[in-house]
């Protein structure tokens, strides 16, 4: 019987083969490994039949600062006709980003610089704001009739909400910027991480009176910038022969240098990201959300056509598996690190082993999942990989549910 006392049963190993054998003999004992950090103290570990492991760890830090945001809204034609003054405009920038809404045919655009730290300042991001639980549970239904109904029109005027929201003040939608008191911000002026992110502790998605959570799918890529003109064309295509809506975030894009990172969806080269968001409905099992067979579409069009990156944390089963990890990153030079530091595969998880290529164990499913292609835990091949009354099929080239 362990004994909670924080002074004893304290590893500290010095090189890798002891941490691997304090592992291994945890392992062997069926004993749960923690590592001690913010999550887990000595006592937590200990109390709980662990064994706490003391691990060392340098941390470049990055002195905290301030910017100055203003978004603001434009033409379509700026992104269709000019994309390389858009190019142009984010690298003279601190922070650029923009919407794309296709079929209202604009843009909002986020310029940021970084600004005197000294300057009182108190904006913060709002994308995620903290609601009632009734609220949350109004929102919640008034999503799910919007997907039942699946009303174009009605989706555009949502669409329009999104758009204002992200440059003024509007009625029935958070703004993206406010002040402590809530009062709506742009120009913004923050640190940098309150204006660049923000927490819910009651969060519109999971804090309704009926206890079913509001559950997002994102689709997010990463394309090299030296495409991006020739991606717009593409996307645009698509979009004017199937117009649809993007009501809840529009089609975000972001742009960063190129990353050290073998595994960084920004290695190699300089890229853009392309991000939007899909709601599940309240049968998320069944249903289908709005937009579904232009969303599939569209995302292995940029995946399959332009060797997109998916990112590593918003994408199904279906995109991020071995065959396109393996195309697309330095997959060699991260398996060999694997190898040298975990040669016996202590640590290797489910997703260490979809790295690897090492069996379908790696790709476990819900098992109340049945409809796999309405996560994207699949491409459908049949009609009963999709949602009720879809059937699977080709669009724009590429296997959808429709």
């Amino acid at each position: 019987m362990i004994e909670c006392n924080s002074k004893s049963h304290i590893e500290v190993p010095e090189t890798l083969e002891e941490l691997q054998s304090i592992v291994n003999s945890a392992i062997d004992s069926r004993i749960t490994v923690k590592v001690v950090g913010s999550r887990h103290s000595y006592t937590d570990v200990i109390c709980t039949a662990g064994i706490p492991i003391h691990m060392k760890a340098e941390f470049k830090v990055v002195p905290s600062y301030k910017l100055i945001i203003h978004n603001w809204e434009a033409e379509e034609d700026l992104l269709i006709e000019s994309p390389d003054e858009l190019i142009n405009m984010a690298k003279k920038e601190d922070l650029f980003q923009f919407w794309w809404f296709p079929t209202s045919s604009n843009l909002v655009i986020s310029q940021g610089k970084q600004i005197d730290y000294n300057l009182l300042s108190y904006a913060k991001l709002n994308l995620a704001p903290n609601v009632s639980p009734l609220a949350a549970s109004v929102g919640s239904y008034i999503v799910e009739f919007l997907q039942y109904i699946n009303s174009t029109y009605l989706m555009d005027k949502i669409q329009k909400n999104t758009v204002e929201s992200l440059y003024r003040a509007t009625f029935g939608k958070e703004s993206m910027y406010v002040y402590d008191k809530g009062e709506y911000a742009n120009t913004a002026y923050g640190f940098s991480h309150d204006l660049m992110a923000n927490k819910c502790q009651s969060c519109p998605w999971g804090n309704g009176v009926d206890k079913i959570p509001m559950v997002g799918i994102d689709y997010s890529v990463s394309l090299p910038l030296r495409m991006f003109s020739e991606v717009i064309a593409d996307m645009k295509k698509l979009l004017d022969k199937y117009p649809t809506s993007f009501p809840w975030f529009g089609l975000y894009f972001r742009f960063s240098t190129n990353n050290r990172g073998v595994m960084s969806v920004a290695s190699g080269e300089e890229h853009f990201h392309i991000e939007w968001l899909s709601v599940l409905r309240k049968n998320q099992y069944d249903d289908a959300p709005y937009g579904i067979s232009i969303y599939q579409s569209l995302y292995q069009l940029l995946i399959n056509k332009y060797g997109g990156r998916p990112h590593w944390g918003k994408t199904g089963l279906a995109y991020l598996n071995h065959d396109t990890i393996s195309s697309r990153y330095y997959l060699e030079v991260f398996q060999k690190a694997m190898q040298k530091y975990d040669p016996n595969g202590i640590f290797l998880n489910k997703f260490g082993k979809r790295l690897l290529g090492s069996g379908d164990e790696a790709y476990d499913i819900p098992s109340k999942v049945t409809r796999c292609a309405i996560g994207n835990y699949c491409i459908c091949k049949k009609d009963s990989d999709c949602p009720k009354n879809y059937k699977c099929g080709s669009l724009a080239g590429y296997k959808v549910c429709y």
